[in-house]
């Protein structure tokens, strides 16, 4: 399944990511040095294994450090 930056993206308006915040993401740069906080992070993983019924580890969420990162990862 090909997930976009742009599925990425919604999932995390979604998840309660607040629009302004989500709008200003690069795909490429780190989401926590793009205004996201340790706290959204968790909100988005657990957006993410509900919605695709994939578990992440606390490796795994450590690696995926950008949209892109996210969006590949989904589309294994």
């Amino acid at each position: 399944m090909a997930v976009t930056a742009n599925d990425v993206l919604e999932l995390m308006k979604e998840a309660g990511i607040k629009a302004s915040v989500v709008a200003s993401l690069k795909n490429d740069v780190p989401l926590l040095s793009q205004g996201m906080d340790s706290l959204d992070i968790p909100i988005v993983a657990a957006a993410v294994e509900a919605k695709y019924g994939v578990k992440l580890s606390s490796a795994q969420s450590s690696q995926l450090k950008t949209i892109n990162d996210l969006a590949a990862f989904l589309s294994k």
